[in-house]
C-alpha cells in the first residue's frame, strides 16, 4: 500500500531543513494537519494501517525513514519510529475531533 499523506509529511514537511523553519517536530506536524481539512483523517487512517502491518522497529525504520526519505529521525528525540507514529496518530485524531 502507498501512504500518500504520510509520505507528504515525511518528504514535503519533514525534509532535511525542516528545523530551519520550525521550532520542533510537533510544530511541523501541526502545520501539516492544518494545511488541508482532510489531511488529519487521511493521515490517521494511513498510520493506523501501517502500524497494524509492520511488526518490528526495523521495518518501521525502513519504511518511514529510509523509503520515505524522511529528514526527521525519531530516535534522535528518544522515540522509536513506531512510538513516534503512534504519537502522530493521536495528534491527527485530535485534529479530526476538533474540526
Amino acid at each position: 500500500m502507498d501512504y500518500p499523506a504520510l509520505t507528504l509529511l515525511m518528504q514535503g514537511y519533514l525534509h532535511q531543513d525542516w528545523n530551519l523553519d520550525y521550532p520542533d517536530v510537533w510544530a511541523v506536524v501541526d502545520d501539516y494537519l492544518a494545511s488541508d481539512p482532510n489531511v488529519a483523517t487521511e493521515l490517521s487512517g494511513e498510520i493506523a494501517i501501517l502500524l497494524d502491518s509492520i511488526k518490528s522497529e526495523d521495518a518501521a525504520m525502513d519504511i518511514v525513514v529510509v523509503k520515505m526519505y524522511a529528514g526527521y529521525y525519531p530516535p534522535g528525540d528518544g522515540y522509536t519510529v513506531r512510538d513516534w507514529l503512534a504519537a502522530v496518530l493521536q495528534r491527527a485524531r485530535g485534529a479530526t475531533i476538533s474540526e
